[in-house]
């Protein structure tokens, strides 16, 4: 896979799906944290940014070749590393980590994001290959007569 591509398939996806994922997980936190605190129309850039810096430690899985599997633990746990780090980062420098209760919770709720968003690009590949699979046998099948 070329790297255009792979920026196009997995970091584009990955974004929009951390930005749905980001917002349901700002209102989680923030009605536990902060439930009488309100946004402003800014506050609604807050998923698109953080889904930007969320997109960057993506750039760990890219390969020129087909990953093992312990390649591709190995750069699932650096990516994992790199997002908390950078998302953890970026809330530290705003101001926004201001107790190890946030803290903590916040690193949580990367980290289930981040399984989510794993989850639901798995589960689109898996149908992804599926159609493909079906495709083939089809035409395997018609090949046969």
């Amino acid at each position: 896979m070329s790297f255009k591509e792979f920026l196009i398939k997995n970091v584009m996806n990955s974004f929009f799906i951390s930005v749905a994922f980001i917002c349901i997980g700002i209102a989680a936190v923030g009605s536990v944290f902060e439930p009488d605190k309100r946004f402003s129309y800014g506050g609604f850039l807050a998923p698109i940014i953080f889904g930007l810096a969320a997109s960057l430690p993506s750039l760990v899985m890219y390969s020129r070749h087909e990953l093992t599997v312990g390649e591709m633990i190995f750069r699932k746990l650096l990516h994992l590393l790199l997002l908390e780090l950078t998302i953890n980062g970026i809330l530290f420098l705003t101001g926004a980590l201001n107790s190890l209760s946030v803290t903590i919770s916040l690193a949580v709720t990367i980290f289930i994001i981040d399984v989510a968003v794993n989850a639901v690009m798995y589960i689109n590949d898996l149908r992804s290959a599926e159609r493909i699979n079906r495709g083939i046998r089809e035409i395997q099948s018609g090949e046969d007569k």
